[in-house]
This record gives structure tokens, sequence and C-alpha cells, in this order.
């Protein structure tokens, strides 16, 4: 049994004596674990196959730690960490490549030298400008202009975020958008993506429009969903930030994120697979 969406789909598998439930990323040509019941030396090697059946270069496993032998035995290997991601338990993102190339970055140095100089930085406290912009909860009403704001600063994205019918989706689900707006038009952008029953939430499309970059403002708009999280009673957030992206992993920084790891070639954004940095923030 499927449920299909434009971006891909979710499918439900009976894997010898298990069961699996993974989604089926077609935009970034993955494919990953979201629940399963059973064994785990069953399930891994089936996804890798299945994986390599529909041209999906890379498979994604978030897991506890007790399930680290039996991921390692079947070929797959630790990318990173999410501190607190199982209500307060620790997950292991684990994956496997099934196109080798896609394995392979030519990023990796340059990425590393950036890091070590955001971490080693200590950058002077600075306020935001907000001047004349407002910041405050999107809503349906204001889609049709985040369109705008996110086309205009993604050539491509790993989630179809420039489609309408998307956004009232995830906005009615589990996805809260803060904004700092200019009359009824929004100069930029974050979410909050919420997984109530895990207790976490991933932050993430960030977006600022060039001219209004520089004052400080996604990083007040972060701030405002760190405590929309508290109050909901989430225990940890995290992000995945562009390794290659000096201005957003020196933002995490700042606010008190830790460098978790790295997924190699893991999305489809700016218009090729990039490298993503793990940040997380315990709550």
């Amino acid at each position: 049994m499927s449920n299909a969406v434009d971006y891909g789909y979710n499918e439900s598998l009976e894997i010898g004596h298990s069961n699996a439930s993974v989604f089926v990323d077609k935009i970034n040509k993955r494919l990953r674990l979201t629940g399963y019941s059973g064994d785990l030396n069953e399930i891994a090697p089936a996804l890798a196959e299945m994986a390599q059946q529909l041209a999906l270069g890379k498979v994604i496993i978030f897991a506890p730690q007790q399930d680290s032998a039996d991921l390692e035995s079947s070929g797959y290997g630790c990318e990173g960490k999410i501190t607190a991601y199982f209500r307060g338990e620790t997950a292991y993102v684990y994956t496997l490549f099934t196109d080798l190339r896609r394995k392979q970055s030519g990023y990796r140095q340059q990425e590393a030298e950036l890091l070590n100089t955001i971490k080693h930085s200590q950058p002077a406290a600075r306020n935001s400008d907000l001047g004349d912009l407002q910041i405050r909860t999107a809503g349906e009403e204001d889609i049709e202009k985040l369109l705008q704001l996110y086309s205009r600063t993604f050539k491509s994205y790993p989630s179809p975020l420039m489609e309408k019918a998307y956004m009232q989706q995830i906005m009615r689900r589990n996805v809260v958008f803060i904004c700092a707006f200019n009359g009824n038009q929004p100069v930029s952008s974050a979410s909050l993506e919420m997984d109530l029953e895990n207790a976490n939430a991933e932050l993430t499309d960030c977006a600022t429009l060039s001219q209004y970059r520089g004052r400080g403002l996604l990083q007040e708009i972060m701030n405002r969903l760190e405590d929309r999280a508290r109050e909901i009673g989430l225990v940890v957030l995290y992000s995945l930030a562009r390794a290659g992206s000096y201005g957003m992993n020196a933002s995490l920084h700042k606010l008190g994120y830790n460098f978790e790891g790295k997924l190699v070639n893991n999305c489809h954004i700016g218009g090729r697979y990039e490298n993503m940095n793990i940040w997380v923030k315990p709550l």
C-alpha cells in the first residue's frame, strides 16, 4: 500500500518476517527508512536492493545505538548523529551509497577548513536590525508571497517548497513558518518541521532576500522558532546546513548548536547535490 505525493511516496514493505516503512525521495534520489519492526539484518540489505532497482543513490536510516552493529554488518556507515532525537535518545545517521560516485565529494577539504574557522571564531554579539520589518508567524494567506521568496533564493530545493499545494499541506500538518515581513511581503523566512512523536524538530527552509542579508533577520527568526519549540515541549532542535555556506553554519554555531556530522551529497539544492552539516541543540 503506497501513498503517492508529487516529490516521492511513502511505502509499507513486508521483508521476510519484518515490516518496514520507507520514503522514496525522487527529488534527492534517496531511500529513507521511517519505521520498522523485526530484524534489521533482513531489512537493511533489502533497502539497498530496493534503492538500486529504483536508481536511488543513497539509503538513510536514523537508528538508536543498539542497532549500530546490525547496520554496520550490512555495509552501512555512520555519517553523524542527532543527540536526543528519539525523545532524549541519540539517533545515529547510517547511510549506504548504492551509487558509489555519490560517495565522493571534491569539497571536503574546503568545507573542513570553513568549519574549523567557524568553530574557532568568537563573533561579536549583534542585535538584529529589524527597522520597519515585522516578524510574525506566516499563515496560508502568505503562501503565494512565500513561494516568491523561495523561488528567488534557490535554483533547486530538496522538497517542493515552491508549490502551493505542498505548502498548504505542511502548514496544516506539522510545519510552522516564521518570517520577517516588509509590509505583506516576506523577506526572510525559516520553518520548524515538528516530529511530535519523538519530541524533535528540524529547523529548515531558511532564506533571506539578498538586499536584506547582514541584518541578523534569520538569527531573530531562529530564536523565535526555538521559543516556539520550547512552548510545545520539544526536547531537541537540529538543522542541516549546506556545508559550503559560511553564513548558515556560523549562525547555528553562534546560537549554540553543536556540530554532529556531515551527510555527503545528501540534498539537491542550489542546482547540485550538496554536503550537509548536522547541527544539534538540545533544549
